[in-house]
């Protein structure tokens, strides 16, 4: 599970610097020419862009949530709950008794 996270962590940040890299040539291209339709055609192209770098970023977050709510389950039922016994009884430090 470990591995698909972080092949999801490697295509997330490939995408990152694809958008940064085709934003920074968009700045460059308007500050070049800012001149009617063309400035504004670029910022809207870039603010598209923007919002699906947001929608990726979001899903990563989800997909991080999602991971530590397997985690947790998984913890959860690896953990016994029955007391441990010793010679004197029961462990005070026992899963059973947290």
């Amino acid at each position: 599970m470990l591995i698909i996270i972080w092949r999801f962590m490697v295509e997330w940040h490939k995408k990152q610097l694809q958008e940064i890299m085709e934003a920074e040539s968009q700045v460059q291209e308007a500050n070049c020419k800012i001149t009617g339709d063309s400035g504004l055609r670029a910022t809207m192209k870039l603010e598209m862009e923007c919002l699906k770098c947001e929608k990726c970023f979001v899903d990563w977050i989800n997909a991080q949530k999602s991971f530590i709510k397997f985690l947790n389950r998984w913890l959860i039922k690896s953990i016994t709950r029955e007391n441990e016994e010793t010679r004197n009884g029961i462990a005070h430090f026992s899963p059973g008794r947290v």
